[in-house]
């Protein structure tokens, strides 16, 4: 499965979300039951129409943010956002980005440019049990693939709790490096995915099967500082973010 960083330029290989439709479904022109809807189902249409309205994505899920703690010289695409029915993830609000991280390296000889590449995604759905049931579907793929690393590798899976119903942050450090961090809240979850290319003391650490070389990474951040940065910044400033943006 494939990702659409802009319009129509680039395609990338999506990791992770398993099954994210909209499942919000038009109001009906039939006859409604005598008692009518509760207040309940007027609040999940009610945020599930507002999402769907909202322009610029980005503007709520703050990928300069992300991009700060990554410490990223320069975007290579985007971000950009995608409506319900563009790129990948149909039903779903997404900002893309792909990005460089810095010259790590001495050697000209060497391929210099380490790129790495953001999901962010937030989906509506028509009611609690739909967008569980997608949240969990998504969770489990990513658990699934941190299963099938290599056992000299480094991870992290944990839920992480909060203002919201369900919430995790997982993250794979060694050759194959990937954070995710998601969290389910009413009718709607939110799911960010990074990935990018190994770091070099990393992957050094790995050829020689020593696991200090993971505290002194080249980068300026490892998998697991970003997961508990997602956990204790991120997450909950953007919950504040959506909650008070659906309340205006």
């Amino acid at each position: 499965m494939s990702v659409q960083i802009t319009g129509n330029r680039r395609q990338r290989t999506a990791v992770g979300i398993v099954g994210l439709a909209l499942l919000v479904s038009a109001c009906s022109g039939g006859a409604a039951d005598s008692d009518g809807p509760t207040s309940e189902e007027n609040e999940v249409d009610s945020t599930s129409s507002a999402i769907q309205g909202w322009t610029d994505v980005c503007e709520v899920l703050d990928p300069d943010a992300l991009s700060e703690q990554l410490h990223i010289a320069e975007y290579d695409e985007g971000p950009n956002h995608l409506g319900m029915n563009e790129g990948n993830f149909p039903g779903a609000l997404k900002c893309n980005f792909s990005f460089y991280f810095p010259d790590y390296s001495d050697d000209e000889s060497e391929d210099r440019d380490r790129n790495g590449w953001v999901y962010m995604v937030l989906a509506p759905y028509s009611g609690a049990d739909e967008a569980a049931d997608a949240y969990q579907d998504t969770y489990d793929d990513a658990a699934q693939q941190l299963r099938e690393r290599p056992d000299k590798e480094q991870v992290v899976d944990r839920e992480i709790s909060g203002d919201w119903d369900r919430g995790a942050v997982l993250a794979s450090v060694g050759s194959g490096n990937a954070t995710r961090a998601m969290y389910l809240k009413d009718s709607y979850f939110v799911y960010i995915e990074i990935g990018y290319r190994p770091d070099p003391g990393v992957t050094d650490g790995l050829a020689l099967s020593n696991m200090e070389t993971f505290e002194d990474p080249t980068y300026e951040f490892t998998p697991p500082e970003l997961a508990d940065w997602f956990e204790s910044e991120y997450l909950p400033g953007l919950d504040e973010t959506i909650t008070t943006k659906l309340e205006e």
